[in-house]
């Protein structure tokens, strides 16, 4: 017998086999474990369910940007790189009032002191969209420069410091650069300089996103002719930096090729006319949205002395040929030399 009517049979069987106080018993038991499912069904029903969710990468301003050249310019890599290529190898040329200044000049037997001292100014305004990051915003930066010179040879750091003010965070970037320049006088026209340079950077973000740490370094040469009113310059640098992330493309390898055409206006001042051509030929894996890897600055920049040993300059810079990224920079510095 099956279905219904067994149920029914085996009810009848229990009904009469069964004492009354072992029919009290289960339905006691069964009423105290009814009070204890209820609770625990409901629970199930209107527990609460965490997803998590990440936007973009961990480290958005790592080394390498998460692998896109646009994130890695605001990065604490493109801040150096930057630094060492427009400060270093190609800095403004000198005034007619400079250079006879320092041919005039001799340089002291002890290294007592730096002789050159700079400093500038730099505000950006970024528009740039990441895989799901709006990095837009505004950036702010310091630097300051040691160099002690003898005759050919000279040495020194750049400490710059830069505030991000950006849409999906803020960034504080402190860096180091020691660096080592070498000019080589080839003719009356012509001089050849080679700089090597390390670099170490710290970035502190906000918005539950961890601070990292950027390592690395570079060489560069530059070839200058002078023909006293107008100035010729080229350069080629390479930069290598990692961060500590840990992450697949936590490096960058960049290449900058440069130029700069400069004229002196009397004695005084210099207007000069710049372009830097950017390529990263670093190999990133496992990129969601692959972007390009070259882009351009193009700028230009004047520059006043006010005596043989005190120069104001300022200037404009933007960046060109990245699609989702927009970059124009406005500068002003003094440079004191000794």
């Amino acid at each position: 017998m099956s279905g219904p009517l067994s149920l029914l049979r085996y009810w009848s069987i229990f009904r009469h086999r069964c004492p009354l106080q072992d029919k009290r018993l289960w339905a006691l038991c069964l009423f105290w474990t009814s009070l204890v499912l209820v609770p625990l069904s409901v629970s199930a029903q209107t527990a609460p369910v965490t997803i998590e969710v990440t936007l973009g990468s961990p480290t958005p301003l790592g080394s390498s940007g998460g692998g896109s050249v646009a994130a890695a310019s605001i990065s604490a890599s493109g801040l150096t790189s930057g630094l060492v290529f427009n400060q270093l190898i190609l800095p403004e040329p000198q005034t007619a009032l400079e250079q006879m200044s320092a041919q005039a000049g001799a340089a002291p037997a002890l290294l007592q002191k730096p002789r050159t001292f700079g400093a500038m100014f730099r505000y950006e305004h970024i528009h740039l969209h990441e895989d799901g990051l709006d990095l837009s915003g505004n950036g702010y930066t310091t630097n300051l420069q040691l160099a002690w010179d003898m005759d050919r040879l000279s040495f020194g750091v750049l400490l710059p410091y830069e505030f991000l003010a950006l849409e999906s965070f803020d960034a504080h970037i402190v860096g180091l650069v020691p660096f080592v320049q070498y000019r080589l006088p080839v003719s009356a026209l012509y001089t050849v300089a080679f700089t090597a340079n390390g670099n170490y950077a710290h970035t502190a973000l906000n918005n539950n996103f961890e601070d990292l740490n950027t390592y690395g370094g570079g060489v560069s040469v530059s070839v200058t002719r002078d023909a006293n009113f107008l100035i010729l310059r080229g350069a080629l640098s390479y930069q290598y930096n990692r961060d500590d992330t840990g992450q697949p493309n936590n490096h960058q390898h960049l290449l900058k090729f440069g130029g700069d055409v400069g004229v002196r206006l009397g004695r005084q001042a210099i207007v000069t006319l710049f372009s830097t051509w950017n390529y990263d030929p670093t190999s990133y894996t496992n990129v969601v949205t692959p972007s390009k890897n070259n882009y351009v600055d193009l700028g230009l920049e004047a520059g006043f002395s006010l005596s043989t040993t005190w120069k104001l300059t300022g200037g404009y810079k933007a960046v060109l040929g990245l699609s989702n990224f927009g970059s124009h920079q406005v500068f002003v510095g003094s440079l004191l030399r000794f």
